[in-house]
């Protein structure tokens, strides 16, 4: 048997669709990661490096460098700027760091020729020309296909349910439980005539249209335009 606080316990349908949306909407978000994070191919990179990881610097922070060190050999990490801003807008030194792992190195940039230890430099490498993350984007075309999404479950549910029921407090528990017979599919829904008082029951019809067709097509659009920008 289930326990649940009183709190909760009027809310409990309330619960479930935030449930619902919540699930929805990281569904969504994760299919697109899972796209973003496998488009590309990392060839000939060090062993001791790791594709998948730098892809998901990339995707989650914009930017990752490739740098040596001296215990590991080859090997990529988050990066954050540091220093001074060089003449071409980059930052002079990252923060090189990743777990259990941090350094401050130099960026290599073709203008510190003084500086010749590859163990004091990195390579910036950048998820694109602005260094900006991909899961933001996401985060939006996820959000634009939940809402659609629900909008038509909505719709749909409408047009199983397309009145509004109005009773008194007294009747309400009644209602539900008969109402949730309803929403189960059962063929045959039977009511105690001494508890329904038929007299303070009144159903008014929603009509609402059927658009869920028109709602399908539209998420269609938001995906073509989700892929459009990650091809590009």
């Amino acid at each position: 048997m289930a326990r649940m606080n009183k709190k909760y316990k009027n809310n409990y349908q309330f619960i479930d669709s935030a449930i619902v949306n919540d699930e929805t909407y990281w569904d969504y978000l994760e299919r697109f990661k899972k796209i973003a994070l496998s488009m590309f191919e990392w060839v000939n990179l060090p062993k001791t490096m790791n594709a998948m990881y730098l892809e998901k610097c990339l995707y989650y922070l914009g930017q990752a460098t490739l740098l040596k060190d001296q215990n590991y050999g080859f090997i990529n990490t988050r990066a954050s700027s540091d220093g001074y801003i060089n003449i071409y807008g980059y930052p002079t030194s990252l923060n090189c760091y990743s777990y259990d792992y941090h350094e401050t190195r130099t960026l290599y940039s073709g203008l510190n020729k003084d500086n010749n230890n590859e163990f004091e430099e990195c390579i910036l490498v950048q998820n694109n020309w602005e260094r900006i993350p991909t899961a933001g984007t996401l985060e939006l075309f996820a959000y634009r296909l939940y809402e659609a999404e629900q909008t038509a479950m909505i719709n749909i549910k409408a047009q199983k349910t397309p009145v509004l029921i109005l009773t008194d407090e007294k009747q309400r528990l009644t209602m539900e439980n008969l109402y949730s017979q309803y929403d189960g599919n059962r063929p045959v829904i039977f009511g105690d005539k001494n508890n329904l008082d038929f007299d303070k029951i009144k159903a008014i019809k929603t009509e609402a249209p059927f658009v869920a067709d028109k709602i399908m097509e539209y998420k269609k659009e938001i995906w073509n335009e989700a892929l459009t920008f990650l091809r590009n």
